[in-house]
């Protein structure tokens, strides 16, 4: 998955979260403004752990617009990373080998994340 992208943007978020909703348009539209180039953005709600709380998930991504790749946690993600989740939204940045390359906490405007996410694109593209 992070191979065929030079950046993989991955947003930890819940369906309790106030700010982790407002920013999702916006990462919608970065998701589609993105599309074609070196950069994906993959979101993963972090409390999916039943019918209901994934019928909420699917519910908050048809109402915000956030039509990028969103994935339910399974056991093995949850114990790799998402148990020392303490806050969010988190967003991670993965190069495409897989390695983390930086991590952002809390949610930021639409603005705020294009100069992130292109300043950690120059980074891992050098």
């Amino acid at each position: 998955m992070f191979a065929e992208k030079e950046l993989t943007v991955v947003n930890l978020w819940g369906t309790f979260c106030g700010p982790c909703i407002r920013e999702m348009p916006e990462l919608g539209e970065l998701a589609k403004e993105y599309d074609g180039s070196d950069v994906q953005i993959i979101g993963i709600p972090v409390d999916v752990s039943d019918e209901e709380t994934l019928k909420t998930a699917q519910d908050i991504v048809a109402q915000t617009g956030a039509n990028y790749l969103h994935l339910v946690p399974n056991k093995e993600l949850y114990n790799i990373y998402l148990k020392n989740v303490s806050a969010v939204p988190e967003t991670i940045f993965v190069d495409k080998t897989g390695t983390i390359v930086g991590n952002a906490v809390g949610a930021r405007d639409k603005d705020s994340w294009k100069k992130l996410i292109d300043d950690t694109l120059k980074k891992v593209t050098k």
